[in-house]
């Protein structure tokens, strides 16, 4: 950017807020260019590169397209509110930065904005993003650099439900994605980047959600890696009221206070398939550390399965009276379990579950770092250790140990009749064996690391002879490939090679 356009810039910070620019509400449908003629939009740089002079209110009605590769500069505390459509969707990439070094803009306001996108944008140096009633779909953004003084969380939500797919979140001051307790909220999470938020360093999770809309709330596919010794990973509250259904599946959650908490009464959770480790980084056991906590009344339900849980203070820590199932196959399967929970502890102890709680706990067909019954009692806190707390029930031992050895030599079944092609450039086909007895057409494929890391999870409709299996978005490498269909277990090893 050239000296001329530096001068404007700081003239433009001086008059930043003095007048904002409305939109008519009339149907209208602008663009980058009409936003020019305008006099919102200012030029500079050759034509790449414009700076947004005045706050703008996109009307009721009304739509913005930013569909250009551009780079656009916005004024300190200037702010865009959104009543209308906004729908950023360059080709490659458009980034969205304030015009003066060292400070932020305000930010963005959705309010009963219905249909907006944003896509292939880089925002930084923001205040937060902030959803009101609306319901938006933020898609291959890179959102980073974001204090909180417009939001808490750099995506904020006020009764809304967006989207939120292959995004990257980045050193941002407040969470990642945060709604207020009673904010009645049902955001869509899924295989986003979220690292090292919460960089002010508060007591949140880089995700920290409350009471739920009409859908259900999906943290799924994500890597949450956290820096700070007072943040977390994922939790959902209802301490003031309403209720949450959640499902979290498939994260990588590492180096966090604590991985995922489900704090308050009518909570209904599915937890599976996730690696939760070395959630330890506060490094006080009274504080936190734990894989996964339940806190509150017997409403506090969760269904824990197929999740790998290690090198934390606490592996699984249960308080008040809730009453997560982490396996239950006797008399009837009503979860597999398949847990692998081990190597968690503090002091010199081994806590893999810690039920502070007068109810009993099924906890069946789980691996605990062992075979030997003794030693998998010496790392579960209950009963025989307080006799005021409930028993867990945690046999039988699943004969699955870390998750790869045994099911590296496959069932012997034959449920994986065909994996091509090996290696693969990002798309793999399976042909499994036949179709499930009882109806359950599904299987579950799972993509590990060679270091015993989830790296992929898909569920996968049976309902024809050849399966697609999208892992593009892994690096090339060796992996091993785990199915799971119709009671079976099996997997491959398979290269991924561009």
């Amino acid at each position: 950017m050239n000296k001329t356009i530096l001068v404007l810039l700081g003239v433009l910070g001086v008059l930043s807020l003095r007048a904002q620019l409305v939109t008519p509400g009339t149907g209208i449908r602008w663009n980058r260019d009409s936003l020019v003629a305008q006099g919102a939009l200012i030029p500079g740089g050759g034509g790449t590169y414009y700076s947004l002079s005045t706050s703008v209110v996109i009307s009721a009605g009304d739509t913005v397209e930013i569909l250009t590769n551009d780079s656009i500069v916005i004024i300190p505390g200037g702010l865009v509110t959104v009543n209308g459509v906004l729908n950023i969707a360059p080709s490659v990439k458009a980034v969205i930065n304030c015009s003066a070094a060292g400070q932020k803009f305000l930010g963005f306001r959705f309010e009963n904005s219905q249909g907006s996108v944003w896509s292939r944008a880089t925002i930084r140096n923001c205040g937060g993003i902030k959803l009101v009633s609306s319901v938006v779909i933020f898609s291959e953004s890179i959102f980073r650099d974001f204090d909180k003084t417009y939001s808490t969380g750099a995506i904020d939500l006020y009764q809304s439900s967006p989207l939120i797919q292959a995004c990257h979140f980045l050193g941002n001051a407040g969470p990642a994605i945060a709604s207020g307790a009673n904010a009645a909220s049902s955001p869509q999470i899924r295989n986003c980047y979220i690292y090292h938020n919460n960089a002010s360093n508060a007591n949140t999770p880089q995700i920290n959600l409350g009471t739920m809309g009409s859908d259900s709330i999906r943290i799924i596919g994500n890597t949450i890696i956290g820096n700070y010794d007072m943040g977390g990973g994922v939790a959902v509250s209802t301490l003031t009221g309403g209720q949450i259904m959640v499902r979290i599946d498939s994260n990588v959650i590492t180096n966090n206070r604590y991985g995922i908490a489900c704090i308050g009464s009518n909570i209904g959770s599915v937890i599976r398939y996730n690696y939760l480790a070395n959630n330890d980084i506060q490094g006080l056991p009274m504080q936190g550390g734990s894989g996964i906590n339940f806190y509150g009344g017997t409403t506090n339900t969760a269904r824990v399965s197929h999740n790998e849980i290690t090198g934390n203070l606490w592996g699984i820590t249960i308080q008040l009276n809730a009453q997560p199932n982490l396996g239950q196959i006797e008399p009837d399967t009503l979860n597999i379990g398949w847990n692998k929970i081990y190597g968690n502890g503090n002091g010199g102890i081994t806590y893999n579950l810690y039920n502070n709680t007068p109810g009993n706990i099924k906890a069946e067909n789980n691996f605990w770092g062992s075979y030997i019954p003794d030693t998998v009692e010496a790392g579960i806190f209950h009963q025989p250790d307080d006799g005021t707390l409930g028993l867990v029930d945690y046999l039988p031992i699943s004969p699955l140990t870390t998750g790869l050895e045994e099911v590296r030599k496959g069932s012997g079944e034959g449920l994986i009749q065909a994996c091509y092609p090996n290696p693969a450039p990002g798309e793999l086909t399976l042909r499994l064996d036949g179709l499930c007895p009882g109806g359950k057409q599904v299987a579950h494929a799972m993509v590990f690391g060679l270091d015993g890391r989830l790296m992929h999870s898909e569920s996968l409709v049976m309902n024809q002879e050849e399966l697609m299996l999208d892992l593009k978005r892994l690096p090339e490498g060796m992996y091993h490939l785990v199915v799971e269909a119709c009671g079976r277990r099996e997997s491959r090893l398979i290269s991924l090679l561009r």
